[in-house]
């Protein structure tokens, strides 16, 4: 907008007075000293605009200085890291890791492995998921969706709804970074295998082990086209394979599998590496199951002579390995040595942890079934509340791991015959494990059928055979025609039949699960023979 002189000047100009008009133009600036004052104001910016540029350029050094002294105080954090870890000082572990993810909060990779630290030591999983979110957040920014960074986010927080006993969210998070990775890196990558590997293992969980099979069936085709048949990841999904076998029931299968794994483990990694002697502790645990205690043993012993060689005497998995070995001796009704195992375990276990850990927990837990197993109950009940008070403040009241402290409480409660109380207990766990699986899971069944027993021993045979047959139409449902725990349904359907005086039902329930051990444990094993007997208790009942 024009000022006034300008808009008088205009004026005259318009009306042809232009005398007028140069007198008042030359009242308002002098013409010869345009040139010169025109100079003077170019010279005084351009003084300024060079002040400035060397403002940004020193900012721009400081800014530079300031990374450059970040970089370093994060690759000394991440040594002091490295050393408190190596000496299982995990707190001084988690004050350098988290510090440094502070640094800066934008650095995916800092954000990623300080949610992998505070899980897998901690099992903080709330702080770890706060960490996953903030590099999720960060690589979304930073690189997009459908990028490798945002799948690697999208498995973590996958791995922490796992832990936390949520299996919906964690099937979503690793389907989310497998279709990334399909999309991304192709069909046939290494990490498209890991997510499939990833999901079997939810399947697992869940009690689905025809998906679970499946989906580390399509791990394994990828690694041995891509990988090789001699490369550790094909032996973990190997190994993966084993585990659906070994809870199917399915020894022999199991066995062959986790035998595969050693082969390619010993041959690439050399006889004294963890992930041997983890496949040592599978196959002594498939001995375990097949109540080969001695070759258990035998496989045991070696896991902990290279676990104690490489990784120290006061190592996690050590302490997992006695605790196994205590089980073994718990199975052989030897407490004395089973309760020495489990206490060595607890012992590091405690060290490592610290008190509130699902390790020391699964170390109280056998414990307290070592002091079961002895008749201590009052031992036993002490061990288990600690169990359950840990596993209720690090999980929550929702999960699995709950259930199974109320059930062995509930074990307990029976075995001291106080059955009101044992009904409690079994009751939480079936509820936990009903909003958790479902209605038709093992579990669910396995729960059923410890309500049934506890009716039985009431004597209250009609509920008691009400939660059986629960159990048994799960069983049938879910599990394999010939798997071991439809012939302990239908073999304790019998019982109750026989005590209600219905024989005939009895017969045809104990002759269906003498079928089946005939055909998985064979005529001579123990369990088999007193099917047997009892059938000719009947018969000579019935007057056959």
């Amino acid at each position: 907008m024009l000022d006034e002189n300008e808009a008088e000047i205009n004026t005259l100009i318009e009306n042809g007075e232009l005398e007028k008009a140069d007198s008042l133009i030359n009242t308002l600036f002098d013409p010869i000293d345009v040139l010169k004052r025109n100079k003077e104001a170019l010279s005084l910016l351009d003084q300024t605009i060079a002040d400035a540029q060397g403002i940004i350029d020193q900012a721009n050094e400081d800014y530079a200085a300031v990374l450059k002294q970040q970089e370093k105080d994060a690759e000394y954090l991440y040594q002091l890291y490295t050393i408190t870890l190596a000496q299982f000082d995990n707190e001084k572990a988690a004050k350098y890791i988290q510090t440094r993810a502070e640094l800066d909060t934008t650095n995916v990779e800092w954000q990623v492995q300080a949610g992998n630290f505070i899980y897998n030591y901690l099992a903080n999983y709330d702080l770890a998921m706060a960490y996953y979110l903030r590099g999720l957040r960060s690589a979304q920014v930073q690189y997009g969706n459908q990028s490798v960074w945002e799948a690697l986010f999208y498995n973590q927080i996958g791995i922490v709804y796992y832990y936390k006993g949520d299996n919906g969210n964690a099937l979503d998070y690793y389907q989310r970074a497998l279709a990334i990775r399909e999309n991304v890196l192709g069909p046939d990558h290494p990490d498209v295998a890991s997510s499939y590997n990833n999901i079997g293992t939810v399947y697992s969980r869940k009690g689905d082990n025809d998906k679970a099979l499946e989906s580390f069936q399509r791990a394994l085709a990828i690694q041995e086209s891509v990988l090789g048949a001699d490369h550790p990841d094909v032996a973990t999904s190997y190994n993966n394979i084993g585990t659906v076998y070994s809870r199917k029931g399915d020894n022999d299968k199991a066995l062959e599998f986790y035998q595969r794994t050693l082969a390619i483990r010993e041959r690439v990694l050399g006889t004294d590496h963890p992930e041997v002697a983890g496949s040592c502790n599978n196959i002594g645990y498939v001995y375990f199951s097949k109540r080969n205690y001695n070759l258990a043993i035998e496989y045991y012993q070696r896991a902990i002579n290279i676990c104690e060689r490489v990784l120290g005497t006061d190592h996690p998995n050590v302490a997992t390995l006695y605790n196994n070995i205590g089980m073994v001796f718990d199975s052989k009704s030897d407490y004395d040595n089973a309760l020495e195992y489990h206490q060595r375990a607890l012992s590091i276990r405690e060290r490592v942890f610290g008190a509130d850990n699902l390790e020391v927990a699964r170390s109280y837990n056998s414990i307290g079934m070592a002091y079961s197993g002895k008749g201590d109950y009052d031992k036993a009940l002490e061990h288990f509340q600690i169990v359950l008070a840990i596993r209720e403040r690090v999980l929550g009241s929702d999960h699995l791991d709950v259930a199974m402290s109320y059930n062995n409480i509930g074990i307990v409660y029976t075995r001291k015959r106080d059955y009101d109380k044992t009904l409690e207990y079994y009751q939480k766990a079936l509820a936990i494990c009903e909003r958790v699986l479902g209605t038709d899971h093992a579990d669910v069944a396995w729960s059923y059928h410890n309500i049934g027993m506890a009716y039985y021993s009431k004597k209250d045979y009609d509920k008691a055979l009400d939660y059986y047959q629960k159990a048994l139409d799960i069983r049938e449902r879910i599990l394999e025609t010939d798997h071991p725990d439809i012939a302990t349904t239908c073999n304790n359907i019998g019982v109750v039949y026989k005590c209600k005086g219905d024989y005939g039902k009895a017969l045809e329930y104990y002759q269906k699960a003498l079928a089946i051990r005939e055909r998985k444990l064979g005529n001579d094993n123990p369990n088999t023979q007193k099917v047997r007997d009892r059938i000719e208790e009947v018969r000579e009942l019935i007057g056959e």
